[in-house]
C-alpha cells in the first residue's frame, strides 16, 4: 500500500505505521540519550534490530520495565519485546502510535535437532562392523 506520509515525509524515527496491525517481536539492540523534535529535547531512543529506534514516551518506557522485569537499561540488548499498534490522545486529538506490549515476548520456539540416522540403515542404532 502507497503511504503519502510515510513515502514522501520519512522520519527517521518508528511510526504507527511500521508495525504490522498484529504486532511484531523484536531485538533490542540498546537504549540511547539524544534530542528530538523541534525544541531539541532529550528523550530516551529505544535502537531495534531491523527497525528504525523508537522514541520512548513515559508509558512505553513503563511498559518495557514491566515486560523486561528490570529498569537497568544497560541489560537490555538481546532482551525481546512486542511492538503493537495502539491509539492515544496526543493535543486532544486520537491518533496511531505504537505500543510497547507489558508482557513479556514470547520464548523463541526452537525446532528440535533431528534425530541422527543409523550409519548403517538399522533402527536399531548399532553401527554393523
Amino acid at each position: 500500500m502507497a503511504d503519502l506520509l510515510a513515502d514522501f515525509f520519512p522520519s527517521r524515527f518508528l511510526r504507527a505505521a511500521d508495525v504490522p496491525q498484529a504486532g511484531v517481536v523484536v531485538t533490542i539492540e540498546g537504549l540511547t540519550a539524544e534530542e528530538v523534535g523541534r525544541e531539541r529535547r532529550q528523550a530516551a531512543v529505544l535502537h531495534l534490530r531491523n527497525l528504525r529506534p523508537l522514541i520512548l514516551n513515559r508509558s512505553n518506557a513503563e511498559n518495557l520495565v514491566a515486560a523486561l522485569g528490570t529498569s537497568d537499561y544497560q541489560a537490555f540488548p538481546g532482551r525481546r519485546i512486542v511492538l503493537r499498534r495502539g491509539v492515544v490522545e496526543f493535543e486532544g486529538k486520537q491518533v496511531d502510535a505504537v505500543r510497547i506490549d507489558s508482557a513479556p515476548a514470547p520464548e523463541r520456539k526452537v525446532k528440535p535437532a533431528p534425530e541422527p540416522e543409523p550409519v548403517d540403515g538399522d533402527d536399531d542404532g548399532w553401527v554393523d562392523v
